[in-house]
């Protein structure tokens, strides 16, 4: 799991990220779940077809918990 700090960096280093036949990841489907705070990004491959599920831990996304 990859921890990120925004969405803009989920897409980003979606962006960066190539499939093993040099292609581009194209998301598809974003889901979340709640505990403990993920991501779920599917995307598929423009070149080649292969489907890949990056998650990222969102914690951070969410500050610090209240004391008490």
């Amino acid at each position: 799991m990859i921890t990120v700090s925004s969405v803009g960096e989920e897409y980003h280093l979606i962006e960066e990220s190539r499939c093993e036949c040099g292609g581009k990841w194209e998301p598809s489907i974003q889901s979340f779940i709640p505990e403990p705070p993920t991501d779920i990004i599917t995307c598929s491959c423009n070149a080649c077809g292969k489907n890949k599920k990056f998650e990222f831990d969102i914690k951070d996304m969410f500050g610090e918990p209240p004391d008490g």
